[in-house]
């Protein structure tokens, strides 16, 4: 069972949290920049009044 599973079943909100933002981030750092750029407009999701 990996890490992200053991603290998602302990509830362990806090290191769930910590352990996807390191994933993001490795995969972010092999991105060329104008992908980055792409990247971070997905995770900031819809404009605020389409949700």
């Amino acid at each position: 069972m990996s890490r992200l599973a053991i603290a998602v079943e302990r509830q362990e909100w806090t290191v769930v949290a910590l352990y996807l933002l390191l994933g993001v981030a490795e995969v972010a750092a092999k991105l060329p920049p104008d992908a980055v750029t792409g990247l971070l407009e997905l995770l900031e999701g819809p404009p605020r009044g389409r949700r």
